[in-house]
């Protein structure tokens, strides 16, 4: 879902009984949106949000249910379009603001951290859960934001499997 008010394109992960889990076309049409939006000259920002309670829970675990893993890699649905929407915000003409507002989690924590601002608020809670399972990161590729950021702290979401909340966000240089 998408509006534009005001100079600012509003792109909404609109599954909110299922916390706005990402499914590969929402990620190839946000990525067209963003493509779109940026081309505009009517638009002066793109913010991504999402519906409900939450920015994103990550990516829908369901569209890889009777994936067989190969060589330890359980498919790669995400990852084309997950990368066109991290290049579409990266090459974005205007700024890219994530309303990261509730849970921001796994792909939706690697679609937040390629924009160029991450809203928080006390409810913002974000992590990588492909840590908790030790296994790296890479819808998007997110070595390249997390590169930007201010080390050593705020890739302790990623690295240390640690949740940050958004109070703390601002303070360790994440957001």
């Amino acid at each position: 879902m998408s509006a534009v008010a005001h100079h600012c394109l509003t792109i909404e992960f609109n599954r909110p009984d299922a916390l706005n889990a990402l499914r590969p076309e929402m990620l190839s049409e946000s990525a067209r949106l963003v493509q779109q939006g940026s081309d505009d000259e009517a638009v002066s920002v793109i913010v991504l949000r999402g519906a409900g309670r939450a920015f994103s829970a990550g990516v829908d675990l369901k569209v890889l249910q009777g994936i067989k893993p190969e060589g330890g890699i359980i498919g790669n649905v995400f990852d084309e379009p997950a990368a066109l929407l991290a290049a579409a915000i990266r090459d974005a003409g205007v700024p890219v603001i994530a309303r990261a507002v509730g849970a921001c989690f796994t792909g939706a924590l690697e679609v937040a951290l390629h924009c160029d601002f991450v809203y928080t608020t006390d409810a913002s809670k974000f992590g990588d859960t492909h840590t908790k399972i030790w296994s790296a990161p890479d819808v998007g590729n997110v070595s390249d934001p997390v590169a930007r950021c201010r080390p050593p702290t705020c890739p302790g979401a990623v690295v240390y499997r640690e949740s940050v909340f958004g109070r703390s966000s601002g303070s360790m240089g994440c957001c």
